[in-house]
């Protein structure tokens, strides 16, 4: 069928309506998803496992759980892996709010929260072992949609990946591991000699990463 210059004019406008009105449903911040700063678990979300797909070295990566847990479970499968090389390795590159111009990070806010009781901080050290795993893999991280995945836990220690869209995500773990790198940098306080830390940092794409005391591990 030809289409005269006046309706593929239109045609190509109401495309453009139409993508423009899409990526105001996907991004936003926590405001624009009508979910409460400072919630760990959002209403009506539960958490999931979390799959890692990709590499760490010459390991190929296709696990479930924590990367605490994956970490395990290749040692187990690979016996020259060592876990504690894990951190004094090399990994990828890892952008933070002050290395990288923002893209699509958003709102970064620290505890406490108004209103959210049982959200706790954590000791800082077990926060900062969690990134350095997550950074040494060149691996994607994935969550289902309107679900959380715990990324890292250990020491009841926690960092969860919320995706608050309807669609599966999988997002660089080397990456979301930057966000909790943001939380560490901003949001660390000391109490004596204990250094402690707990926050949540959005990026627009419609997904958090939260810093939080977790007794499930």
């Amino acid at each position: 069928m030809y289409l005269t210059a006046p309706f593929k004019y239109l045609l190509l406008l109401a495309l453009a309506i139409l993508l423009l009105a899409t990526r105001s449903v996907i991004a936003g911040t926590a405001e624009d998803f009508h979910l409460v700063k400072g919630e760990t678990l959002p209403e009506g979300f539960e958490y999931v496992p979390l799959r890692i797909s990709g590499s760490i070295g010459d390991v190929h990566l296709n696990h479930t759980g924590t990367i605490e847990e994956i970490l395990a479970k290749v040692a187990d499968e690979n016996p020259g892996f060592k876990i504690e090389d894990v951190l004094t390795s090399a990994g990828p590159a890892v952008d933070t709010l002050n290395t990288l111009d923002k893209r699509t990070k958003s709102d970064l806010a620290c505890y406490p929260f108004s209103g959210q009781p049982t959200w706790k901080p954590v000791e800082a050290r077990y926060i900062r072992d969690g990134i350095s795993y997550l950074q040494k893999v060149t691996a994607l991280c994935w969550v289902e949609g309107h679900k959380c995945s715990r990324i890292s836990c250990s020491y009841k220690s926690a960092i969860s990946l919320c995706n608050v869209t309807p669609v599966r995500k999988g997002l660089s773990c080397s990456y979301m591991a930057s966000y909790a790198q943001d939380i560490l940098n901003k949001c660390t306080y000391e109490v004596g000699i204990m250094r402690f830390v707990g926050g949540q940092a959005w990026d627009t794409q419609g997904y958090n990463i939260n810093v939080y005391r977790d007794t499930s591990c």
